[in-house]
């Protein structure tokens, strides 16, 4: 009789993970890969750059803000960020990773 190796409960099963019978890649190791050949094939201005910047403050202080705000499972936040959207970290992302498209400047 074969044992199979598990992994512990607190031990990240890396990039692939097993889901309902399928076999799918994870969005977290992705991201960084595609910051690091962004940043690797950067084509620096500074205009791009201060703007992209900007971009990237403003979602990174939403973020956190927005962290302020929230009492998980306590109340449905209503105030803060969660006046204008359901999910604040969602606009947050998508203000910072714009920013870095903007700063890397290549449309892909």
């Amino acid at each position: 009789m074969a044992l199979s190796p598990t992994l512990p409960p607190t031990a990240h099963p890396g990039p692939w993970r097993r889901g309902k019978g399928k076999l799918r890649l994870t969005r977290g190791p992705l991201r960084w890969w595609l910051l690091v050949v962004g940043v690797l094939t950067v084509n620096l201005a500074w205009g791009r750059f201060f703007a992209g910047s900007g971009l990237v403050l403003a979602g990174a202080l939403l973020h956190f803000g927005t962290k302020g705000v929230l009492r998980q499972n306590h109340r449905l936040a209503t105030t803060g960020p969660y006046r204008f959207s359901r999910n604040p970290f969602y606009v947050a992302n998508l203000l910072a990773e714009g920013g870095l498209l903007v700063i890397v400047g290549t449309p892909w």
